[in-house]
């Protein structure tokens, strides 16, 4: 059995070069700490999200993919009450029941609504966003 030796080079680099070198893999390393897979193939930098009790808030300064939240309505009356913010990009929404049927589509941009009259009490619900390269935010409450 022939046993090889492992050569090392030890490359000396001037103070300037360390200091470039060290810059960038901290850049690398912040970027890659603020991106974040949101899911279905989606990726984003700078995401928060929150979805709990009927309510999604969803902020990010890129993302670009499919992300969505859940809602169970209280109540037959039911509505759900959506915002957006998006200062660049598009995002077209997709709201389906428990069986996994689409019952709407729409597209915001920056607007306030609401949808009602499509609700069973207890049924589970999901909206879906499918976004293309946007900037902003939105909001949806369940109440």
């Amino acid at each position: 059995m022939k046993t090889g030796k492992i050569a090392y080079v030890k490359i000396q680099l001037s103070r300037p070069y360390q200091y470039t070198l060290t810059v960038i893999l901290l850049i690398f390393v912040w970027l890659n700490l603020g991106s974040c897979s949101s899911g279905s193939g989606s990726t984003g930098i700078g995401i928060s999200s929150d979805n709990f009790s009927n309510h999604w808030v969803y902020k990010f300064r890129y993302l670009n993919g499919g992300v969505q939240g859940e809602f169970t309505a209280q109540s037959d009356s039911a509505q759900l009450i959506y915002s957006s913010n998006i200062e660049k990009g598009t995002i077209d929404f997709q709201l389906y029941n428990s069986k996994d049927s689409l019952l709407h589509t729409f597209s915001v941009k920056n607007t306030t609504d609401a949808l009602k009259g499509i609700f069973i009490k207890g049924e589970q619900y999901r909206v879906k966003a499918i976004v293309r390269k946007a900037k902003g935010s939105f909001d949806f409450k369940m109440e």
